[in-house]
């Protein structure tokens, strides 16, 4: 399947970059948007450089809820809504730093929960509108269970997965052209991850935007992890008693 156009939000992340990078040749247009405008640019140059279309806007996920960024990438593109949406920004705090910091508590549910749900819900509308649309949302697997680690992050992310859910559900009783990815990466080697002292089977960018780009731009729908192995992994930790879950740390 062939894309027009998408727009992904959270472009300059490594997940998203490469997930970019591996649409070109299947997507023609890429509309970007981030906070960190030299960065974004970066990306910009580098689809550009391999022969893609980009547009790019500045968005801040804690300051720009009232911002409409499809009705502007419908601008850009002549009027026409991307055929995609990817949101891809977020934070994963320390723990320590997190776990008895109010502020620090609500700026991560702000960015991770707050802007996404309410991106989400201007997409619902536009693409409801239209009736059909990819929407992704890059979620966790760390989003399926509570550990002694990162529950702050993990229950961000938990949200996504049931509104994301909800919205799959909703859509299948609307139109066979509507779909709703949640992507679940394991433990990725990122920039976001740098802190982190063990990470269990970790998988590279390149790697898991590729099998992003292959699942937007695919018909298949509903949670998909990536890699696929870890949907059984965290099916048994969905299973394993409160006295097993103290010994794991990560």
């Amino acid at each position: 399947m062939s894309l027009s156009s998408i727009l992904i939000v959270g472009a300059t992340s490594a997940i998203a970059e490469q997930t970019a990078l591996a649409l070109v040749g299947r997507c023609k247009r890429f509309v970007l948007a981030a906070r960190n405008h030299e960065r974004l640019l970066g990306v910009a140059g580098r689809l550009r450089a391999r022969g893609a279309t980009v547009y790019t806007f500045a968005y801040d996920a804690e300051r720009m809820h009232d911002v409409d960024l499809l009705a502007q990438a419908r601008q850009v593109l002549g009027g026409e809504l991307p055929d995609a949406v990817l949101i891809a920004h977020a934070v994963l705090p320390r723990h320590e730093e997190v776990v008895h910091d109010p502020i620090m508590a609500h700026r991560t549910l702000e960015i991770n929960t707050v802007s996404v749900l309410t991106l989400c819900t201007a997409v619902c509308r536009h693409f409801e509108e239209r009736g059909s649309g990819v929407l992704a949302v890059i979620s966790s697997v760390a989003a399926d269970r509570g550990r002694v680690n990162n529950f702050l992050y993990a229950a961000s992310k938990a949200a996504l997965d049931v509104y994301l859910d909800g919205v799959r559900l909703r859509w299948k009783l609307r139109s066979s052209q509507l779909r709703v990815l949640t992507i679940k990466p394991g433990y990725v080697r990122t920039p976001m991850t740098a802190h982190l002292e063990r990470m269990l089977f970790p998988a590279s960018p390149e790697r898991v935007g590729a099998a992003i780009a292959r699942l937007i731009a695919g018909r298949r729908d509903g949670r998909r992890y990536i890699p696929w192995w870890w949907r059984p992994i965290m099916a048994i930790a969905r299973l394993l008693p409160d006295r097993v879950m103290l010994s794991i740390k990560q």
